[in-house]
């Protein structure tokens, strides 16, 4: 039996799950984009955001180093990708400077 990661978010946490941010790969075009919003609304998803992959590993970094001021390059190498961020971090913002894959 296969489950959705909406059901599986719902199982975990016991509450109804209404709204997601997704990650897209960096190098996913505005079609590509639309069409993963739209697979979240099919699912009953208020889609609120999309970001890109390693975007999301900088706001995680970003979350426990507040105070810092930074501009670093993130990057995901995956199974047949490479996606890379660069990103300023400052005065509890995290900002992207750009983004390709």
């Amino acid at each position: 039996m296969q489950t959705t990661p909406k059901a599986d978010a719902e199982a975990f946490s016991g509450t109804p799950v209404t709204q997601a941010v997704i990650t897209v790969l960096a190098y996913f075009n505005d079609r590509q984009r639309k069409a993963t919003r739209r697979a979240g609304e099919l699912a009953g998803l208020e889609v609120r955001r999309l970001i890109n992959g390693p975007t999301t590993a900088a706001f995680a970094f970003g979350v426990h180093n507040r105070d810092e001021h930074e501009l670093f390059l993130v990057f995901d190498l995956g199974d047949g990708t490479f996606d890379a961020s660069i990103v300023e971090m400052f005065d509890d913002i995290v900002e992207v400077r750009a983004s390709s894959g």
